[in-house]
């Protein structure tokens, strides 16, 4: 119950940080390239990210050295997530270049956030699950996006992948029991 628990508020503290980074994207993307180029739009909404990603998942923490790593460790793993991401998407801008970079990228934050040793659960099964969770809300949102359109389907995208991706990153803190069993 206890890693059901911190998964389930996983996805929804990281829907919420996903859903507002991608709002920037609904309401602001077209200002952001005209203004900051793609690339600098892109940088914006990675550190929006790492910003706001790593202190989402605190309360699921307990106090000690990993609750004080951790938006270190979030930071470091999601800009290798965000790097292969934005490498894979430019090389080959398609479902392709989405999926590689996604599935890939999930792997990179996942090994960061369970490096060896660190507890129960083990690197390939985090890194599988944090993967295929991802993969899942990434696209998942990206059918929502085409099917509702215009500011509510991006919206609606942020969501899912914040959902996917916290559930995937929560079952990792629930298998490396060091997560309270409540916020």
């Amino acid at each position: 119950m206890r890693k059901l628990t911190i998964t389930a508020l996983g996805s929804v503290y990281f829907g919420i940080v996903s859903m507002l980074v991608f709002a920037t994207v609904a309401f602001g993307e077209l200002w952001m390239y005209r203004n900051l180029t793609l690339w600098g739009a892109y940088f914006v909404w990675t550190l929006l990210f790492l910003g706001l990603g790593g202190v989402s998942f605190l309360p699921l923490i307990e106090p000690g050295t990993y609750r004080r790593r951790f938006p270190a460790r979030f930071a470091i793993g999601f800009l290798g997530y965000a790097l292969i991401w934005c490498c894979a998407y430019f090389l080959q801008p398609n479902t392709r270049g989405e999926c590689v970079g996604c599935g890939v990228g999930s792997i990179v934050l996942a090994m960061v956030l369970n490096p060896p040793g660190m507890g129960r659960g083990g690197q390939f099964q985090s890194a599988g699950s944090l993967c295929v969770f991802s993969v899942l809300g990434y696209f998942a949102g990206a059918w929502a996006n085409a099917a509702a359109g215009g500011p509510m389907g991006m919206l609606l995208w942020g969501v899912a992948f914040g959902l996917g991706t916290g559930a995937g990153i929560g079952l990792i803190l629930g298998r490396l029991n060091i997560s309270t069993s409540a916020p």
